[in-house]
């Protein structure tokens, strides 16, 4: 502590190598519970988040099939001479494909997000700097 000022001459060898080490397990415990707070805040976010897109999801989803129908059976009254098979056909593939391409960039987007790097980051520093005295 800032109060604990000591005489340099007093120190021993021993006390500032124990002070240091109490240093850097107190800088590792730090860094411990710090991304621990960081996990449980990005795991929250993620939540919330996940939250709102599956409710928007799920009601667009639910709106979507009526249009869908409906749209299936305007092409089968301006052009009676498709089967009615075919009007859903016509409908269904293009959404199809677009909903699947867009799920793909989505999982695409997934795969590059690294929520804890910046904190394995620094603990990969501090055991480094503890590994290596040499290293300033």
């Amino acid at each position: 502590m800032a109060t604990d000022v000591q005489n340099p001459t007093d120190q021993s060898l021993t006390s500032l190598v124990g002070g240091i080490v109490t240093d850097v397990q107190s800088l590792l415990d730090h860094q411990i519970k710090l991304t621990r707070h960081e996990i449980q805040t990005d795991i929250r976010h993620f939540r919330e988040a996940a939250s709102v897109v599956a409710l928007g999801g799920l009601l667009a989803f639910l709106g979507l099939i009526p249009l869908v129908f409906a749209l299936a059976y305007l092409i089968f009254a301006l052009a009676p001479s498709i089967p009615l098979w075919a009007c859903f056909a016509l409908v269904g593939l293009p959404l199809t494909a677009v909903g699947g391409l867009i799920a793909w960039q989505g999982m695409k987007k997934v795969e590059t997000i690294k929520p804890l790097d910046q904190s394995a980051q620094a603990v990969q520093e501090t055991v480094q700097w503890k590994t290596d005295p040499n290293q300033k």
